[in-house]
């Protein structure tokens, strides 16, 4: 290993965090994060900011567990608040039989 004493590192990397998804894969019609990691890695970006925007991609290139994670919470998101204006009026129901 060399010396890196007194070494100066700074990584300024940009990856756009747009709301479109996009198609599957790395294409021109993916969303782009996708296309920004694709083209950090073609420029030789180092591997761990590399390991950090992989997380954030929707389709990575082992398990494509992103698409369904953004998903679920999608889902999620309806539901608790589906469930928020539910209970309210849960409440004003069952304060309305007891008196």
């Amino acid at each position: 290993h060399g010396d890196l004493h007194g070494e100066v590192i700074n990584y300024n990397e940009r990856f756009s965090w747009e709301w479109a998804q996009g198609r599957a894969g790395f294409g021109p019609f993916a969303g782009a994060i996708q296309r920004n990691f694709r083209a950090a890695q073609h420029r030789g970006t180092p591997l761990p900011i590399l390991w950090v925007a992989e997380y954030f991609t929707f389709d990575g290139e082992g398990i494509r567990f992103g698409r369904y994670y953004r998903t679920s919470g999608w889902y999620s998101h309806i539901c608790i608040w589906t469930a928020f204006p539910l209970w309210i009026l849960t409440v004003i129901l069952f304060k309305l039989t007891i008196s």
